[in-house]
């Protein structure tokens, strides 16, 4: 299926399993509509909460500082980030400083939407960590996930790194992507599975395994893509 957003497309498969155990078509639905509209809320949270403006390369700097400051601060925030845990709460992070990094991935990902074109296409991550940490990647060369980028970046800052280290990987980025890219055009419909590029689906109890179909190349417009990368892992949540 496609979930659209002003610069969001994530495809998913409508038979997945998400956190360890079988889920129903609607969850899978649930899980596919709920992140992009997650980070769309939590952008418009994020540029109120710090003052952060329109997205742009020039600001980054200056973010990541703002960011790292402010990123052991203990204020309420809903909803939490669900991949705030343990080991950064030792590393100093609050919830709240989750949430203005999850805020400053989004700001990251309409900067690459401004220049690629919308909607912006996104795929499920090929290879996650574990079924908790599944979500999805920009499916467009050369650009690695918004919240990679930015969990490094604020870890280099945190630890007296240089805190341009963002901006020089999305300026990186944006070379690699002539203006005005067009996204693939989906197919839209609701539940077509023949719009799946990636299928997840259990192998057991707390076990998981995403898949690539065979036509994954042609999908992405004749790209060289491995035409099956599986992961397995236990859930978290």
């Amino acid at each position: 299926m496609v979930i659209h957003g002003a610069a969001f497309v994530v495809r998913c498969h409508d038979v997945a399993m998400l956190t360890g155990s079988p889920v129903s078509p609607e969850q899978a639905r649930d899980f596919c509509a709920g992140w992009p509209g997650m980070l769309r809320d939590r952008l418009v949270w994020f540029v109120d909460e710090v003052d952060a403006g329109a997205p742009s390369v020039e600001a980054l700097d200056g973010l990541v500082v703002r960011v790292v400051g402010r990123i052991g601060e203990d204020r309420p925030v809903e909803p939490v980030p669900e991949w705030y845990d343990a080991s950064l709460a030792a590393a100093g992070w609050s919830a709240y400083g989750s949430a203005l990094t999850e805020g400053l991935m989004a700001w990251v990902a309409e900067i690459h939407a401004d220049r690629a074109g919308r909607p912006l296409p996104w795929v499920l991550d090929e290879d996650p960590t574990s079924a908790y940490h599944l979500k999805p990647v920009v499916d467009l060369p050369g650009i690695a996930p918004p919240w990679r980028q930015v969990m490094g970046a604020l870890r280099l800052a945190q630890s007296g790194g240089d805190p341009g280290r963002l901006r020089s990987v999305v300026e990186h980025n944006l070379a690699q992507l002539p203006d005005g890219v067009a996204a693939p055009a989906p197919h839209v419909g609701e539940g077509v599975a023949e719009d799946a590029l990636v299928e997840v689906t259990a192998l057991g109890p707390d076990r998981w395994q995403v898949s690539f179909p065979e036509d994954i190349d042609s999908r992405l417009g004749g790209r060289r893509t491995p035409r099956s990368r599986r992961g397995s892992g236990e859930s978290t949540a």
